[in-house]
């Protein structure tokens, strides 16, 4: 029959093995989220209150999708007015961030013609200046 004393330190290795296990859980638990965080895509927004059919068309073009519409009573209405007060619309559009990779940036990016046309702006500009 066991004593006490070996009992007792049975007890403390399975403990603390079972701490092992539990912290190596942990951190394949954490791995795991930050690779889900790492995979999900990321999002921009845009917060409009002006928004013509015109506008609609150029958001979509641009990309934007429609994420949420609300209405509420404007801070600066009448008290007059009451129940007839002035109600807004704020749409929240979002659209996914997306990496453009630097090669697509460099064959995008034209330097000497970036210069030439700084160049003529400054010319322009010192000749704006000199008939001051």
């Amino acid at each position: 029959m066991f004593d006490s004393a070996e009992k007792r330190a049975l007890k403390q290795q399975i403990q603390t093995l079972n701490s092992h296990l539990q912290a190596n859980q942990n951190r394949v638990d954490h791995a795991i989220l930050a690779y889900k965080v790492a995979q999900s895509p990321k999002w921009e927004y845009v917060i409009d209150e002006e928004v013509s059919p015109q506008k609609l068309v150029q958001y979509g073009q641009e990309g934007w999708e429609l994420a949420s519409a609300f209405g509420y009573r404007s801070s600066n209405t009448p008290a007059i007015l009451g129940e007839h007060a002035y109600f807004n619309i704020r749409y929240i559009f979002k659209r996914k961030l997306v990496d453009v990779p630097d090669t697509v940036a460099a064959q995008i990016y034209q330097p000497h013609e970036t210069q030439a046309i700084e160049d003529e702006i400054k010319g322009l500009q010192a000749r704006l200046d000199a008939l001051r």
